[in-house]
């Protein structure tokens, strides 16, 4: 019970200077307000756990982040050893050109037989002399086009 009131006063009191004094605050007063705290938490960590600090070696510290480096340097060869084997270099990429391509390199085989197709349907229609037929004006005035202004009789 000795912890539990005091911890629930200092969540209580922090509930309210989150809720009514951050919002209100600045950046720069948040930060050393925040730097100041945490130089004082250091600081009673230190002074609390003192004998712990005085009687642990550099051994121990290793020790404890052996881990971390060693994943971490696996990690960097492991990404070394790929680049090398690929042969990807830095830069090795380049820019792409902003050049537009040719009028000619436009035409592929699909548009090279599509307009040799419209060609020889031309060539085909050439013998009517552009004249439509009785079909193709009854076709077109049944789809509501007004063909007043063709000025072609049949």
């Amino acid at each position: 019970m000795e912890f539990f009131l005091p911890s629930l006063l200092l969540m209580i009191v922090a509930f309210f200077v989150s809720t009514y004094f951050v919002p209100k605050s600045s950046p720069i007063v948040l930060g050393i307000l925040s730097l100041l705290l945490l130089v004082f938490t250091v600081y009673n960590h230190y002074s609390f756990f003192a004998n712990e600090y005085r009687i642990m070696t550099w051994a121990d510290t290793a020790k404890s982040s052996a881990p971390t480096i060693l994943v971490a340097l696996v990690i960097v060869m492991m990404i070394g050893y790929l680049l090398f084997a690929t042969g990807v270099k830095p830069g090795s990429m380049g820019m792409p050109s902003n050049t537009m391509p040719s009028a000619n390199s436009a035409t592929n085989p699909l548009t090279h037989v599509i307009n040799r197709g419209l060609s020889a349907v031309g060539a085909a229609n050439s013998d009517r002399d552009g004249q439509l037929s009785q079909a193709e004006i009854n076709a077109a005035r049944g789809a509501g086009y007004n063909l007043s202004a063709l000025n072609r009789g049949v």
